[in-house]
């Protein structure tokens, strides 16, 4: 996998607190926290009630990955920022440690999706971490050109693409939606959703050149009704 798959796969969990589906430990990928696995990932019978996207609600063809929907405890919360267009994926979240529900659905191995919500015990926690996620986001989508360092530490680095932002009603209390084009055109598109509802925080992203920004907001704003 290249620099920019990797992002493009992982950039969503930038801001999670677990490497719940596609992350890693390299400068591209996010890296996982330190807080301890206090729970096994649960999957059924109860993964029918978790408020992230069910098998029914996927697009034509997709598919729910094995062992999702999931939900995992005993995690730290993580955020990306932005500084002169270089991107730093991973920045801790005030020590809290939300419920973390996530689903990962696929087509292909290269059309496929992934939501990961952080449910927090109070609205406050989660519109400070919403916030955060829009404003990297938001910044990213002024850049004309994001990069990130090769390598922890490296002064050197690579460049991911750029970022757009979709116009999309609101989802849930307050939500973004964007789009990355990567650098490099061996690598798909990918549209990317952040929405806050109550006390929960969610991220979406697909990586699908053939679901066009209308289809996607459609399957976000379902993904908000399943975390209301």
């Amino acid at each position: 996998m290249g620099r920019v798959s990797s992002f493009t796969s992982a950039v969503v969990l930038a801001t999670l607190s677990v490497a719940v589906l596609a992350t890693g430990a390299s400068a591209q990928r996010t890296p996982v926290t330190t807080a301890p696995r206090t729970t096994i990932p649960t999957v059924s019978p109860q993964a029918g009630t978790y408020p992230v996207l069910q098998q029914a609600d996927l697009p034509n063809g997709y598919q729910m990955s094995s062992g999702t929907p999931q939900r995992r405890t005993g995690f730290s919360a993580s955020y990306p920022t932005i500084d002169k267009c270089i991107w730093n994926p991973s920045n801790p979240f005030s020590g809290l440690t939300p419920v973390v529900y996530s689903s990962l659905f696929s087509r292909t191995s290269e059309d496929n999706g992934l939501e990961t919500l952080w449910e927090f015990d109070d609205a406050t926690p989660a519109k400070a971490f919403y916030g955060n996620l829009e404003k990297a986001y938001t910044a990213a989508t002024k850049c004309k050109v994001v990069k990130q360092p090769s390598s922890a530490g490296s002064s050197s680095t690579f460049d991911i693409g750029t970022f757009s932002k979709i116009d999309a009603a609101t989802l849930g209390d307050e939500s973004l939606v964007v789009a990355l084009e990567p650098a490099s055109k061996l690598q798909p598109a990918t549209k990317y959703a952040f929405f806050r509802v109550g006390s929960s925080v969610a991220a979406m992203r697909i990586t699908d050149d053939s679901i066009n920004a209308k289809e996607f907001t459609a399957l976000a704003k379902t993904a908000a009704k399943r975390a209301g």
